[in-house]
């Protein structure tokens, strides 16, 4: 654990931005804190140690990022509770990039309980916190008593469709708006690679191994900056000597009695059926526990075979060159898909890849139902979302049920999210909020992938209309111990995941790549095996999509007929408070009245949505009757609203009422106008003018019968009416 008696600071520039690692200030009790700036943007990073926990088959490593909304000059918005609550999803898929980036870093024998907390306490809107976040993470994990293998830096790299570059710091809070057509994020050593986060825009496979080739060379800046700081805590008197810690790798003598049942093993591996594989194997278990009981622990024995079945595995697979389900090394698993599964859902598809199976269900809404997001960086919102379920039953396991999504649930949910984004339609062509839920109904390796394209089905089946359809692959790749050796898996299954060395999801459309998301089991992976597994997952995404395309190749016409549909009306922005009313009186009066939903936006542009034609009609017209001009000489239909000895008030629209005089009510004398009209009755009526105060003056005489084209002619026009008391219009 470094301990210093005063501050130690390193100060560096990455990109041309001023950017510094400290240490010795803040959280002096803490196992080792580092303090990491770039711009304005400051985070703390502190590492505190546990003792080991008996029997578990884990490293219990804990990765939390904690947003302060005071880092953004922010107060919480909600009237009643103003300090920070669960984090945001933002903050746990920045939790789970940081968690990703380093797991692999530790000794597999390593078992102490490690808490790492970043905490951002400034945040300048245009420098990503993640980014420093990586540098102070991996400094001030090689400054504690931990044993962690760095440095290790993150980076973020764009593509303006000529050029791959260190992208934009503010690409993460304005998108693809700041001219970049990638979002790539990658965790490496300057060397190897061990995390990978992406998103893009159809971008072809040799750019993203540009970009990762790029990353890798500039992340050189962070990794020197990261040794000149620890040289610098030395020089102070810190201490960098690791401390001891208790193995936990499995006995070699142990092992040796394991592999006595290999032969045992490889028949239970060798089974068609998944379930006959893990009965085999569990079968094994419990006679091991029998055989050694007393002997070794059940942890150290259940791990010594699992030890055994994963250099089985990697022995199959590098030796023999065959996998655990007989599958060529580029095979996809076998493919059904049927949409339209669910009879009430706005659009719906079962998507099944050998033994994962994913039902994805669309759903649309109006501008209303967007979710509100709310972070340090301010206010926003989203109109498309996903997201992904993985109950227990969908891996046979019994548990409590869980209300609250788990990080990689959050995870997997977003990860499909960031592969569709790019080919939803825009709010023009399509004012509809969706969101889709992809329901894992059995799981076998990859079901984020498999949630990518029932996400897909699901939206072209509700008749959203993407402009490409998406589908996603999962690789993996077994390795020597050297490197000199390797295999790229297509479609990684339950047992190639855990027991290989890479989950690399690839998700895109015929055209390029969309998302992009990797961790790995070893210390990291050169870019020369992810080129190739790019080519590997192009040639299975392809193969997916045609399967998908046999089903349904493009959006469905109509929506379903439960679904909303929407009108559109747009209003003068500047009257835009006369819809709304005081306290939003007149815009819930008529959501009220006609059953429809109105979301209005700060451009003029107002949506009306009802599943109901009448009632989505009838609002419209109450939208746009308020905002019509009059026009003189024009022939309406109306309502009587109150009748008086001198004539009577017509409403035409809430922006169109004026007076029938009398003596414009008939041909003949009207002596008392309740004997023509009642109050509620409709009635013709056609404007006559428009007075300098803006009263109307309505006809009823003068409307033109069938046949004419005019109004009816009376040389009266401009002589005043008999009546001297005519009040000012009500």
């Amino acid at each position: 654990m470094a301990s210093v008696a005063s501050e130690v600071l390193h100060e560096f520039t990455f990109n041309g931005i001023n950017c510094s690692l400290s240490t010795g200030k803040v959280a002096r009790r803490s196992n080792s804190a580092v303090v990491g700036r770039m711009g304005d943007t400051v985070v703390l990073v502190t590492v505190d140690v546990g003792q080991p926990i008996e029997g578990t088959d884990f490293f219990p490593l804990q990765v939390e990022y904690i947003e302060r909304m005071y880092a953004g000059g922010i107060i919480s918005s909600s009237r009643f509770i103003k300090r920070e609550g669960f984090p945001s999803q933002g903050a746990t898929l920045a939790a789970r990039m940081l968690d990703r980036s380093i797991r692999s870093r530790f000794p597999s024998d390593y078992r102490n309980e490690v808490m790492i907390v970043l905490t951002v306490l400034s945040y300048d809107a245009k420098n990503d916190p993640v980014i420093i976040g990586f540098s102070a993470i991996s400094a001030a994990l090689m400054a504690s008593s931990v044993p962690f293998k760095g440095p290790i830096a993150g980076v973020r790299v764009g593509y303006d469709g000529e050029n791959v570059y260190n992208a934009p710091e503010d690409v993460e809070v304005k998108g693809y708006e700041n001219g970049t057509k990638m979002n790539f994020v990658l965790g490496t050593d300057g060397e190897v690679v061990t995390m990978i986060d992406a998103d893009g825009q159809e971008v072809p496979e040799d750019i993203i191994v540009e970009g990762m080739k790029f990353g890798v060379e500039a992340s050189k800046e962070f990794v020197d900056a990261q040794t000149e700081f620890l040289k610098k805590i030395e020089e102070a008197g810190g201490h960098l000597v690791k401390g001891e810690y208790k193995s936990f790798a499995v006995p070699q003598d142990l092992l040796g009695e394991v592999r006595k049942l290999k032969p045992e093993v490889e028949k239970a591996l060798g089974h068609d059926s998944l379930s006959e594989k893990h009965a085999e194997l569990s079968l094994l278990e419990e006679r091991l526990y029998a055989d050694y009981e007393g002997k070794y622990s059940k942890a150290d024995l259940k791990a010594g075979l699992d030890y055994v079945v994963k250099e089985l595995v990697r022995e199959w697979v590098l030796k023999e060159k065959k996998r655990t389900d007989d599958r060529a090394f580029d095979e996809v698993r076998k493919i059904e898909i049927e949409v339209d599964v669910l009879p009430r859902a706005h659009g719906s598809a079962l998507f099944t890849r050998g033994g994962t199976q994913a039902l994805s269900a669309a759903t649309l809404g109006s501008g209303r139902q967007e979710q509100l997001i709310e972070g340090m960086e301010g206010e926003g919102t989203r109109r498309y979302m996903h997201h992904y379920n993985a109950p227990d039953f969908s891996v046979g396991q019994v548990g409590r049920y869980r209300y609250m999504p788990k990080r990689r649930e959050i995870g997997h949910g977003a990860l499909a999210e960031k592969a569709l984004a790019v080919v939803m339609p825009s709010q023009d062509d399509f004012p509809y909020t969706v969101r889709v839920v992809s329901d894992i109904m059995s799981m076998e390796g990859s079901s984020s992938m498999a949630s990518v394209c029932g996400s897909t089905l699901a939206l072209m089946d509700a008749g959203v209309p993407i402009t490409k359809p998406v589908a996603g692959i999962a690789m993996g790749v077994v390795t020597s111990d050297d490197l000199k050796e390797y295999e790229v898996l297509t479609d990684i299954s339950e047992f190639e995941d855990p027991y290989g060395d890479m989950d690399f999801k690839v998700a895109g459309t015929a055209d390029g790549i969309t998302a992009i998301q990797m961790d790995n089991k070893r210390s990291g992976l050169p870019v020369e095996i992810f080129e190739k597994a790019l080519e590997a997952a192009k040639k299975a995404r392809l193969h997916i999509l045609g399967q998908m395309n046999d089903v349904i190749s493009t959006p469905r016409e109509d929506l379903s007929e439960f679904a909303p549909k929407i009108e559109i009306v747009r209003i003068p922005p500047e009257r835009i408070g006369e819809l709304i009313g005081p306290g939003g009186k007149i815009i819930k009066g008529i959501i009220e009245k006609t059953g429809a939903d109105i979301d209005v936006t700060d451009d003029g542009r107002v949506s009306i949505s009802s599943v109901d034609a009448e009632s989505r009609n009838t609002a419209k017209e109450i939208v746009e009757g308020m905002f019509v001009l009059p026009e003189v000489g024009k022939v309406y239909r109306g309502k009587v609203g109150k009748v008086a000895e001198y004539g009577a008030f017509v409403d035409v629209s809430p922006s169109i009422s004026g007076l029938v005089h009398i003596s414009e009510m008939s041909d003949s004398f009207v002596k008392d106008p309740g004997t023509l009209v009642k109050e509620g009755q409709e009635v013709d009526v056609i404007l006559l003018d428009i007075d300098d105060r803006g009263r109307l003056r309505f006809s009823m005489k003068r409307v033109p019968k069938e046949g004419q084209t005019e109004a009816k002619s009376d040389k009266k026009d401009d002589v005043k009416t008999e009546s001297t008391d005519e009040p000012e219009e009500e």
